[in-house]
């Protein structure tokens, strides 16, 4: 996994205060799964789980790779995470409506794919990290 790419992408991202959610949104959060601690240990983070959030119908949804890739109703996820708590970083500006609609477009095209789950690849691949790190679209980036 390129972690490089994904420590520039949270680089350029600002913190968010007041957070009022947009589709781009990367949030994070630690994860009550029997792996989190290990995930933490192995890619020297805080946090264990991560997902980009969507704005569907004007509701918040988190598109996240827990097994099959699927949205969250954003309070669910907040919910699943250890003790509610997570961060949030969006992109410095926010993502444009022409980026948000691209980001969306390509969110539902990837929502067939079946991520493995099993502890040992996750510890490996760290797939929630990918998804989030794979379609960022700021043009500094790409």
């Amino acid at each position: 996994m390129n972690h490089g790419l994904l420590i520039f992408n949270l680089l350029v991202a600002a913190p968010v205060f007041a957070w009022e959610p947009q589709t781009g949104d990367i949030i994070f959060q630690v994860s009550r799964a029997s792996q989190s601690r290990a995930i933490q240990l192995a890619t020297h983070s805080d946090y264990s789980h991560t997902g980009i959030v969507v704005m569907r119908n004007s509701e918040p949804y988190v598109f996240e790779a827990i097994g099959p890739v699927a949205y969250t109703p954003l309070q669910k996820w907040i919910a699943q995470g250890k003790d509610g708590r997570y961060i949030v970083r969006r992109v410095r500006g926010g993502l444009s409506s022409p980026q948000q609609q691209k980001l969306k477009c390509r969110f539902l095209s990837n929502t067939d794919f079946d991520f493995i789950c099993s502890p040992n690849y996750l510890l490996k691949h760290s797939i929630c990290t990918l998804l989030v790190n794979r379609p960022v679209l700021v043009p500094c980036i790409f």
